[in-house]
């Protein structure tokens, strides 16, 4: 009954919240350190690159996809494009954007040639 009481106040939520994101920066550290011995094992010339890409990457899930492209990059060059291109949008959500970027704009045109012709 107490502990559902504690549970529901501001102080603990803010602890949770502390304890959590504590969690996270450790386990993304470790996922850094994992992925610099994979590269020091495997494409030791990399292993400049991978530093700076691995302090730069803030989220878990992406590090984990930049491990697992270096992990199973057959070439020297698969494993740097894997290290280099991890901020990079896929090329369907660039498209994508694109293309409602387009599309917002014919929609914009619209309208104005709508008010225009109410005005006249």
């Amino acid at each position: 009954m107490l502990r559902d009481i504690l549970r529901d106040t501001y102080i603990h939520k803010y602890d949770v919240a502390e304890a959590r994101e504590e969690e996270r920066q450790v386990h993304l550290q470790s996922q850094r350190k994992l992925l610099l011995a994979i590269v020091e094992a495997h494409f030791p010339t990399l292993i400049s690159i991978a530093k700076t890409q691995a302090e730069q990457i803030k989220d878990v899930t992406i590090i984990d996809k930049v491990i697992t492209g270096v992990g199973t990059a057959k070439t020297l060059e698969e494993a740097q494009h894997h290290l280099l291109t991890w901020n990079q949008k896929p090329n369907a959500d660039r498209a994508k954007t694109k293309k409602s970027i387009a599309q917002g704009t014919k929609r914009k045109g619209r309208k104005k040639q709508q008010t225009n012709q109410s005005d006249s």
